[in-house]
């Protein structure tokens, strides 16, 4: 039977290969889409209460990467706070004597 040595005094043994943390540059094949169902997604993302889930998978696509395409797009997602602005109440407006 083989004698065992102290931890200490073992070899050292060598890391793994470690991954970056960030892949650089793009990685798969670029997603192309009809003219068509960009227009559908880009008037459902930014102008209705849809959620992102729901556009992205008639897009075929998880929610991020439709988010990033958006974003690569420069649309701007529905707010309806911005939408339904109404006048602020007299109240808030400054009174003068």
């Amino acid at each position: 039977m083989a004698k065992r040595t102290r931890a200490s005094a073992r070899p050292k043994q060598r890391l793994a290969y470690r991954k970056p943390a960030r892949m650089c540059g793009p990685v798969g094949v670029p997603i192309t889409y009809t003219p068509a169902l960009l227009a559908n997604g880009r008037y459902r993302y930014e102008q209705t209460d849809e959620s992102l889930i729901s556009i992205a998978s008639d897009f075929g696509v998880n929610r991020n990467t439709f988010r990033a395409l958006a974003v690569r797009q420069g649309w701007v997602r529905y707010n309806h706070h911005r939408v339904t602005c109404y006048p602020p109440p007299s109240c808030w407006r400054r009174q003068t004597i």
